[in-house]
């Protein structure tokens, strides 16, 4: 959903041609990327990753404060421009700045607040939620280990002496000591391709 509405905000905001929309269609965007990196948060925290989810979760705030002051802030650029310029199409605004300094200021304001760019507070969102992303570790397959029920059985003595729920988490060091590890094997294959790399033969021997 997040993801949709940051989508479906940026391309309208690069369609359209005149600022009150563009606002709106980015404040859009804005929430739809707020709604992300909430859920961003909300995985690493269930995954027990503090940090992450603390990073995604400011993310999150700035993004929300973003969206509701300077699409706010153009809107009422827009207003000044229709009332001062009978307009408030980007192609027909060029020259204004002199006259209208303040309405430029804030215009300039609120379009670097919204803009990914250095320094600006958008690109420190963004900037937050990217490194979310791009930091969280990957999760390997289990390569069956999940088979054996081992550690569930630990958890259930555990917390029934406790008696009351709890948290079981295994050191590397018991997780090596106490595996389950399979037999050594050795596998030789050999393959055959025709001219368009498909393959036509196949042939595995494996001794365990």
């Amino acid at each position: 959903g997040g993801a949709a509405l940051m989508l479906g905000g940026a391309r309208e905001a690069l369609l359209t041609i005149t600022l009150g929309r563009i606002a709106a269609a980015v404040g859009v965007a804005l929430l739809g990327e707020a709604i992300l990196a909430c859920g961003v948060a909300a995985l690493a925290r269930g995954a027990d990753l503090t940090d992450a989810a603390h990073a995604a979760a400011s993310a999150a705030l700035l993004l929300v404060f973003l969206a509701s002051l300077a699409p706010v802030l153009l809107l009422l650029v827009a207003a000044v421009l229709r009332a001062e310029a009978g307009t408030e199409a980007l192609a027909r605004l060029g020259g204004l700045a002199p006259r209208l300094p303040f309405t430029a200021a804030s215009a300039l304001a609120g379009a670097s607040a919204l803009a990914a760019l250095p320094p600006g507070p958008g690109f420190a969102a963004m900037a937050l939620l990217l490194g979310t992303l791009w930091h969280l570790p990957r999760i390997g397959g289990g390569y069956g280990r999940r088979l054996d029920n081992d550690y569930v059985a630990e958890a259930v003595l555990l917390a029934q002496a406790a008696g009351k729920p709890i948290k079981l988490m295994w050191m590397r060091e018991d997780d090596m000591t106490h595996d389950v590890y399979r037999p050594f094997g050795l596998h030789r294959l050999v393959a055959g391709v025709d001219r368009k790399h498909r393959i036509t033969a196949w042939q595995h021997h494996l001794a365990s």
